[in-house]
């Protein structure tokens, strides 16, 4: 959420890296997760606060570094 990702580096990741890189720029704003693999995952993280349901949640909160990085994953997914 700090800095931008590389393509060199984001192209050399794996389907479920990419995945995880995605889910972990919605959980670090509190997003609450379904899947029960994600779920117990990201609740093991001592600095995830689960708050919001895919209802709830506002993508309006990524900063620009989350922007561009989400973008960029997306694009390899």
């Amino acid at each position: 959420n700090s800095s931008y990702l590389s393509e060199d580096t984001v192209k050399n990741m794996s389907s479920s890296e990419i995945n995880m890189e995605i889910n972990e720029i919605y959980a670090r704003h509190g997003r609450i997760f379904t899947d029960p693999d994600l779920d117990a995952y990201f609740r093991s993280k001592d600095w995830y606060t689960p708050k919001y349901t895919a209802d709830e949640f506002d993508v309006g909160v990524f900063n620009d570094y989350e922007v561009y990085n989400f973008n960029l994953l997306g694009r390899y997914r």
